[in-house]
């Protein structure tokens, strides 16, 4: 994947996370974050207290997030996680932090059906 769409879906991801603890300050007041650098922002100690508050579904969200985002650090971005196969330009313009192609993913969705 160009290196060009790689770091407009990292800030795209960045700016995700950054919403996602916007709303949950928002709705539960006092947690202000510092700003920093990757490094800092993952060892903020205001996000350690922020995740006890998230839900159960924003957790989720924000895990997906930040693995999405080290992925894209260590060149591993974009692989699916069950079979290795590229995951679509297309899929992760929609949803950046995928973890599977879209085989996979329908595969996984019909069988925790059954």
């Amino acid at each position: 994947m160009e290196k060009q769409i790689l770091e407009k879906l990292k800030e795209e991801l960045y700016k995700k996370r950054e919403d996602l603890f916007n709303l949950v300050t928002k709705n539960n007041g006092v947690i202000e974050r510092e700003v920093g650098d990757s490094i800092d922002v993952a060892a903020d100690s205001a996000e350690k207290e922020l995740m006890f508050e998230l839900n159960d579904h924003e957790r989720v969200l924000l895990n997906e997030i930040d693995n999405a985002i080290k992925k894209i650090e260590h060149d591993l971005y974009g692989q699916c996680e069950e079979c290795g196969l590229d995951i679509s330009e297309a899929r992760l313009k929609v949803i950046p932090a995928a973890r599977h192609c879209i085989k996979c993913q329908q595969k996984m969705e019909y069988d925790s059906k059954r």
